[in-house]
């Protein structure tokens, strides 16, 4: 019996969920952004970077360019994805 291994399909989902939990926890500066009428200093930025997130699956198609962007360094932070801006 041949082992079938992961998919780049199932690979991905893991990287969205990641990459979802990621942005949400950067909601809040779109919140803010909206509530003070435009008034987030670097909101470019954060703008920039939340695309990037979004745009982190693109050309993702085997495996291992999914497991790349999931590497991580020895304290567990991914270092293949977008550095969040300093708030």
């Amino acid at each position: 019996v041949k082992e079938v291994g992961v998919t780049v399909d199932e690979s991905l989902i893991q990287l969205r969920m990641i990459r979802n939990n990621i942005l949400a926890q950067s909601d809040w500066i779109v919140i803010k952004e909206r509530e003070e009428g435009g008034t987030v200093t670097n909101f470019a930025d954060w703008k920039k970077y939340r695309q990037e997130l979004r745009d982190i699956t693109s050309g993702l198609d085997t495996v291992a360019k999914v497991e790349e962007k999931l590497k991580q360094d020895k304290d567990g932070k991914l270092v293949n994805f977008p550095t969040a801006p300093s708030e």
